[in-house]
């Protein structure tokens, strides 16, 4: 009694599950970003939205940010079509208020059983990292070509953790620091950096910049006062100095104060190149000529702060993956400074900007430069100091250009020290292989030889669906059939025995017919005779070949 009541209900127990519909693939949503810590996204930045692991044919996907308030997509469709068996994602969703436990919905639509709809893991929308720089040194006063410490402190006043921060120093010093990785949020982090001058730098009263960059965050700077010592004979002109009380250094030349407080003239030498440090641009927060021209050039009317806070952000992206040589030339009555560059990013860039600024030791104004760029660019003058913008619509992996500089008049190959350059982009996206030629049509079949081949979907190569045995069909586009076997033994006769049969059985028949010949011939006499006369014709004529060979 009690093994029935068990069996009954193991019986039940089986017929519930399976009454139970099979648990088909569950939809993944989720979101990623750039520089945010794990769990979370920074405001006013665009993050990532992908799903996968739907069931089905699907075809379509739809992103609903009804558990984000203030997500919104920049320059794509909520509705996308999709592949079987791929992933689909924006690329472009941005948040634009701080809020906790935040989500993005996907679901799926069309094809034959289609199945796949849910939220992402819930994120918190934060503020990027925000940093300050203090910087103090205890030397007030430092030798050209010498060094003196400087002591800096970064604090991230951001909710995201500031990654992979450097620091730089502006033109004629160079900051040697060692990286920091990481400060995290509410934190700071501190160390103690060398610093040395040009020793081709303007003496007396000098302002350096500090620059620390991240590759999330926006850079911040802070300056210092030092004084760099100089005297008569060190090859420079240097303020106070004249061709008076120090022709050694300034010659018979105009005297005044030395120069603008830059680069003196120095030495003339004709053939110069350097390797110059680039830094990610600042240059667009303070100046507002800058902007203009880049607004100019890009032709979308007024800078947005978010359309210019995505330029600095994209200008320290790229930095990295951009080599650059400065030369000078002088020869015959004409100085030439020519920037080389190449840039070797994974990802194509639109809307390349690069803005350089030349010392006026080697121009007072813009307008008296000519500037030569490749072909397709646009050339805008952003300062008549002078500084320019050379705008590129679209700059791809390994593509390499130089930009030429040329005045009438032999200047000092200093100013290439002098000289600051910039680079700013508008996006960045995945660089599109070649489209392959199509060579055929997809799906049609050819004989080649003894192989049937078939058109490739794409139509861009035929391939190979089998190799026939018995020879390949061009009219029916199939490999040939077996041919039918031959009786049972016939097949192991070697074929020259064959041959030779038949080669024997038309001797015979061709001796008949002379046999019938002459039987007709003797009126129908003894066939015995015949076949004696056929015997003898067949002697002479072997005499007769015997005699003529």
């Amino acid at each position: 009694m009690v093994g029935k009541r068990y069996s009954f209900i193991i019986a039940v127990m089986a017929a519930l599950l399976l009454a139970v519909p099979p648990v088909s693939a569950a939809l993944a949503v989720e979101v990623s970003q750039s520089g945010a810590d794990s769990g979370e996204v920074m405001k006013g930045l665009m993050f990532t939205v992908t799903a996968s692991g739907w069931s089905g044919t699907c075809s379509q996907a739809m992103i609903s940010f009804d558990g984000c308030s203030s997500c919104s997509l920049s320059g794509e469709e909520t509705q996308k079509t999709v592949g079987q068996g791929q992933s689909v994602s924006w690329t472009t969703a941005v948040a634009g208020q701080k809020a906790t436990d935040q989500t993005v919905s996907v679901t799926m639509s069309g094809g034959g059983e289609c199945s796949g709809s849910g939220p992402s893991t819930p994120f918190d929308i934060v503020l990027p990292p925000s940093l300050t720089l203090d910087a103090t040194t205890d030397d007030s006063s430092v030798s050209k070509g010498s060094t003196f410490d400087v002591n800096i402190e970064i604090t991230n006043n951001g909710e995201t953790t500031a990654n992979d921060i450097t620091v730089a120093a502006s033109t004629g010093f160079t900051a040697d620091c060692d990286p920091i990785s990481s400060v995290d949020e509410g934190q700071s982090a501190g160390e103690s950096c060398t610093v040395s001058t040009a020793s081709s730098m303007s003496g007396g009263s000098r302002t350096v910049t500090l620059t620390v960059s991240s590759t999330n965050a926006d850079d911040a700077t802070d300056t210092l006062s030092i004084y760099v010592s100089f005297s008569c004979g060190d090859g420079y002109c240097d303020p106070g100095e004249t061709s008076s009380n120090c022709a050694a250094d300034c010659g018979g030349g105009d005297g005044g104060d030395g120069g603008d407080g830059g680069f003196g003239p120095g030495p003339t030498l004709q053939n110069r190149t350097m390797r110059p440090t680039l830094v990610p641009g600042v240059g667009l927060r303070n100046n507002t000529k800058l902007q203009a021209t880049i607004e100019k050039v890009l032709a979308k009317g007024k800078m947005s702060e978010q359309a210019r806070e995505n330029l600095l952000r994209l200008s320290a992206s790229i930095i990295s993956d951009i080599s650059a040589t400065r030369m000078f030339n002088a020869s015959g009555t004409k100085s030439r400074v020519t920037t080389r560059m190449k840039y070797t990013g994974q990802k194509r860039v639109r809307n390349f900007i690069l803005f350089e600024s030349i010392p006026k030791t080697f121009a007072n104004n813009a307008s008296l430069v000519d500037v030569t760029a490749p072909a397709g660019t646009r050339t805008e003058i952003a300062e008549e100091d002078p500084s320019w913008v050379i705008y590129f619509s679209t700059l791809n992996t390994g593509q390499e250009f130089t930009v030429t500089y040329e005045v009438t008049g032999i200047k000092s190959s200093s100013v290439i020290d002098g000289m600051t350059t910039e680079v700013y982009a508008e996006s960045l996206e995945e660089a599109v292989p070649p489209v392959p030629t199509q060579i055929c049509t997809a799906g049609t079949k050819r004989c080649l030889g003894d192989s049937l081949q078939q058109c490739s979907g794409d139509g861009t190569k035929w391939e190979t669906l089998e190799s026939c045995v018995y020879g390949c069909d061009s009219a029916a586009l199939k490999c040939k059939e077996k041919p039918a076997a031959l009786p049972t033994g016939l097949e192991e006769i070697p074929w020259t025995l064959i041959a030779g049969v038949v080669i024997v059985a038309a001797l015979v028949v061709v001796a008949a017919v002379v046999y019938l010949k002459k039987f007709r011939k003797a009126g129908g006499g003894s066939p015995v005779s015949a076949l004696q006369s056929v015997k003898q014709d067949l002697g002479q004529q072997a005499e007769s070949e015997e005699s003529a060979e």
